[in-house]
């Protein structure tokens, strides 16, 4: 091969070193500066700071590319292409097909096998086309993952008709949301649906303690408190409340609308259970009356338990309903959607039969009283 010197700095079509080829070579375009082309194109570019650049003549550091750059595996033909887009996103692409594993754009969002969406509040590690990601806060020390949405302007949804959850982590506090399906684009629609706060309060369903009265009266949920001696479950005005430290209200409490209606205690030989019976919450309209014949019309029965074999003594719930009915929960034969039985149950210790039973034994210790005095008197004549 034939190499020409022309000794002048000429240019990328005429450069001033070239083989036989007198478009391709090395030429010097300005002071301190040596650049290569081909083909009459300049391809790389040695700056008097010592900057290179490939596909550009400006390059601002050690090494500037501008373009795809290829790089392949050492044991076999795959490439993974590197390349900036018109987006001002850089790419990273497995032999050139498909769409792009790894995107990173301008504001710092990094998308795995998606474009990320525009967050103008946080950095995001979004996955996949659905919206899915990891969010971090740039205004403070907070994270949030999550599936089916993203943040853009606010919270959207990435799919249609796809449900969506998220966990969010921000000054001590965990948390938990939950969403029904929405359209795609549209703001999401979420529910707080669990909270562990910085003082260690597990809530399931709610965002407040449940630790009072008046809180369990106003809320619904589950709340655990840090060392699990605690634990409030309400369901509308309906709570129980477990409480080992307790022995006083009681170490299981049942309340509604904020008042206790009942409640299991214990000692370290005893355990009671309680229903309500405080004066302030009853109407009292006299002695108690009909006691007798409402003690002699429940039938007590004996027999045997299908399940086992095993006998009983007592009373069959439906029998027992008609006498006494706040003593029996549940309908007679009832089913559940699904034709399964929906048992009775019953308490024969109730307290409307526990004081028949008193009202009943004192009229019979009276009339024993009075015929031991009648005998007296018999005796004595």
């Amino acid at each position: 091969m034939t190499t020409y010197i022309k000794g002048t700095d000429n240019s990328a079509a005429a450069p001033a070193v070239t083989g036989t080829d007198g478009d391709t070579g090395l030429f010097f375009p300005a002071a301190n500066t040596a650049a290569l082309s081909t083909g009459g194109s300049e391809r790389l570019r040695i700056d008097s700071s010592g900057n290179v650049g490939i596909g550009t003549s400006s390059p601002t550091g050690k090494l500037q590319v501008k373009g795809t750059v290829n790089f392949e595996a050492t044991n076999s033909t795959n490439v993974w292409n590197l390349y900036t887009f018109t987006d001002n996103t850089l790419r990273w692409n497995y032999n050139g097909a498909g769409a792009d594993e790894l995107v990173l754009d301008s504001s710092g969002n990094l998308g795995l096998g998606v474009t990320p969406t525009t967050s103008n509040t946080y950095r995001t590690l979004e996955i996949a086309a659905s919206g899915s990601g990891v969010y971090g806060f740039s205004s403070s020390p907070a994270v949030a993952v999550a599936s089916g949405i993203y943040y853009n302007s606010g919270w959207k949804y990435g799919v249609s008709s796809s449900a969506v959850s998220m966990y969010q982590q921000a000054a001590g506090v965990h948390y938990w949301f939950n969403g029904v399906s929405g359209t795609a684009g549209n703001a999401v629609s979420r529910v707080q649906a669990m909270t562990l706060d910085a003082s260690g309060y597990l809530l399931v369903g709610t965002t407040s303690d449940l630790s009072s009265s008046a809180l369990r009266a106003a809320n619904e949920g589950i709340s655990i408190n840090p060392v699990g001696q605690y634990i409030a479950s309400c369901s509308l005005s309906f709570c129980a409340v477990f409480n080992v430290n307790d022995a006083n209200t009681g170490q299981i409490l049942f309340q509604n609308n904020g008042l206790s209606v009942g409640s299991i205690t214990s000692t370290g030989s005893a355990t009671t259970y309680n229903t309500s019976s405080d004066y302030r919450l009853k109407n009292i309209n006299g002695p108690l009356t009909g006691y007798k014949e409402r003690i002699l019309a429940v039938e007590p029965e004996q027999g045997t338990w299908k399940a086992d074999g095993s006998e009983f003594r007592g009373f069959v719930a439906h029998k027992f309903a008609k006498v006494y009915p706040a003593s029996v929960t549940g309908e007679k034969d009832a089913v559940d959607a699904e034709g399964k039985p929906i048992m009775q149950a019953m308490q024969a210790s109730s307290s409307e039969v526990m004081a028949d039973l008193i009202a009943l034994v004192k009229d019979l210790v009276a009339e024993l009283d009075s015929v031991k005095a009648e005998l007296a008197v018999i005796k004595g004549a």
